[in-house]
This record gives structure tokens, C-alpha cells and sequence, in this order.
């Protein structure tokens, strides 16, 4: 069963935030290379939505991106809502771990 994707407003601004972030940082390739990995995770998410483990937030699972960042997501009877991609690095506010 293919589990329908729900991009919440939280989720496309910190993506959007990482993605201006990466543009001063890296090349054009790596930033694709980078979602293409999220657009592979979420694929596989939607068919082992329970594959990840659950985070320190209550009902929250995460899936490491890279070593650099993770997506945060929560399944919802046929649906996967993704709450949040995050920064891996300690210290950082309003990080769901």
C-alpha cells in the first residue's frame, strides 16, 4: 500500500531554508543530489512508513537525510505528514530529535 504525502507549511519553509542555505555552501549537482535523496526516502516511506524509528518527539519518526540533516515525519491512518526537515546540528532551536 502506497501511503499518500502531505507536505506541511513547517516542512516546505525549513526545506526551503536548507535549500537557500546549500546554495552558498555547495554546488548545483550536490543540492540535486540532495533531493534526490529526499524524493528516494519519501518513496520509500510511503511503502515502510514504519521503517524509521520514532524520534524523542512523541509520534514523530525520523529519516536521516544525510549527516547534515533529517526529515521528520508522522503516519496518519493512510497518510505520511512531513512535519519538518532539520539541520542535524546539536544546539539548534525547535529541533525535533
Amino acid at each position: 500500500m502506497n501511503f499518500e504525502v502531505i507536505w506541511t507549511k513547517e516542512a516546505d519553509t525549513t526545506l526551503g531554508e536548507i535549500i537557500l542555505h546549500l546554495e552558498k555552501e555547495w554546488y548545483q549537482k550536490q543540492i540535486f543530489n540532495f533531493l534526490d535523496r529526499i524524493e528516494k526516502l519519501i518513496e520509500l516511506i510511503k511503502v515502510y512508513p514504519y521503517l524509521f524509528p520514532v524520534s524523542k518527539t512523541k509520534g514523530l519518526r525520523k529519516a536521516v537525510i544525510n549527516k547534515q540533516s533529517s526529515l521528520f515525519y508522522k503516519v496518519d491512518q493512510d497518510k505520511i505528514i512531513i512535519i519538518s526537515v532539520r539541520s542535524n546540528a546539536k544546539g539548534q532551536k525547535n529541533y525535533p530529535s
